[in-house]
């Protein structure tokens, strides 16, 4: 592999989205993730259950990487962007990079984190060069801030901005599901301005 300056973007989606990756179909998260080209080496889309099968995380880094000491690919770099239960596989894929390439993933996004097979928040600061936290604090399921990230509190769009059309407030879990397109924009949007503009 030669150096390239380029990016492996990873999605992996929550629980909503228990699709196996053979069978994908379109979600907020994954639909917006940039296109292979230019500076985008690699797009991989995975669902939250990619958890129960570690050689998968593994595949990934063997597979876009090579983490040798003499290598000539050290600037090829990960970007993992999650949302829900899949911020777990996310951590755990980001703790691996680090353990196999010796350095950090370069940005780690979350989008109301939530820890599987809970509806207990993420707090967990990952292992990034960069951190984005999107949450809300609405209901039962839902992210929190994450230490170390820039975190982004989204409860008062929901309350505002996407109320009910009768007057009723929204629920958390229908924030938690707005937030994964509103939030999916707002990530991908960052990763583009920050990271892949020539």
């Amino acid at each position: 592999m030669n150096s390239d300056d380029s990016f492996v973007i990873v999605g992996i989606t929550g629980f909503g989205n228990i699709i196996p990756e053979i069978d994908l179909v379109a979600n907020p998260l994954h639909a917006a993730l940039p296109e292979i080209g230019g500076k985008v080496h690699n797009v991989i889309k995975l669902g939250h259950l990619v958890a129960i099968n570690p050689w998968k995380l593994n595949s990934i880094i063997e597979d876009n990487f090579d983490c040798g000491n003499n290598s000539e690919d050290r600037s090829r770099k990960m970007i993992i962007i999650t949302h829900s239960w899949g911020t777990g596989p996310g951590h755990n894929l980001a703790d691996l990079f680090a353990e196999k390439c010796g350095r950090d993933v370069t940005a780690f996004y979350v989008i109301d984190g939530v820890q599987p097979p809970t509806s207990i928040p993420f707090k967990r600061t990952p292992r990034a060069d960069s951190c984005m936290n999107i949450f809300q604090n609405l209901g039962g399921v839902h992210g929190d801030s994450i230490p170390g990230c820039t975190n982004i509190d989204f409860t008062d769009m929901c309350n505002t901005l996407f109320a009910k059309k009768n007057g009723q407030p929204i629920t958390g879990t229908e924030c938690h599901v707005i937030l994964e397109d509103v939030g999916t924009e707002k990530s991908v949007s960052d990763i583009k301005h920050k990271y892949l503009r020539d």
